[in-house]
């Protein structure tokens, strides 16, 4: 059963890890892989904010059903 609640904590979880991952990666002066955690992060807090103000599933094939 479809969670809408559930699925908008998941991405935002993801989204603030990998967010922090990012800023680690930046301050080891490894730029090219903290823009790469940078832009995991922000397409997973646009799937939270897709869930919240759609109402409904973010495109991930990966999703648990």
């Amino acid at each position: 059963m479809f969670d809408i609640d559930q699925q908008i904590a998941h991405w935002r979880a993801g989204a603030q890890e990998d967010w922090g991952v990012a800023v680690e990666l930046v301050e080891r002066r490894r730029i090219r892989h903290g823009l790469f955690f940078a832009q995991l992060a922000i397409e997973k807090a646009l799937k939270a904010h897709v869930c919240r103000a759609g109402n409904r599933e973010a495109p991930n094939p990966d999703w648990p059903r």
